[in-house]
């Protein structure tokens, strides 16, 4: 079985953080756009931080 997985990571600028996500939701793999600043998420128009 081969298991493929797509991240997405997030890397601040202006700090040392970053961040990991599993873009697949519910069998689903989400868009993600990045638009005035913010990160949302096509199918949803949710904002992401």
């Amino acid at each position: 079985m081969i298991l493929l997985v797509t991240l997405v990571m997030l890397i601040s600028l202006f700090s040392e953080n970053s961040r990991a996500f599993e873009r697949t939701v519910n069998g689903n793999t989400l868009d993600f756009v990045f638009d005035d600043g913010k990160i949302l998420d096509t199918q949803t128009n949710s904002v992401w931080n």
